[in-house]
């Protein structure tokens, strides 16, 4: 038996106008980690350009490590 895991991870910030936007993020960074692989963490960023990217992490470590 083996049993994987996938998270995904958005922190309400200025940007969301409702916590339904907040979760919708966290989905989709969720479903980002599904199809990217098995065991991944991935987080909904945004980058300088006000896009939306998903940084996918594979292990607990890396995710202390980024804070």
């Amino acid at each position: 038996l083996s049993i994987t895991t996938s998270f995904g991870v958005a922190t309400y910030n200025n940007d969301d106008d409702s916590i339904e936007n907040c979760i919708k993020r966290a989905d989709e960074a969720l479903y980002a980690a599904k199809n990217t692989g098995k065991n991944l963490v991935c987080i909904s960023e945004y980058t300088r350009q006000g896009r939306e990217r998903f940084n996918c992490l594979h292990t607990a470590a890396e995710l202390i490590a980024t804070g």
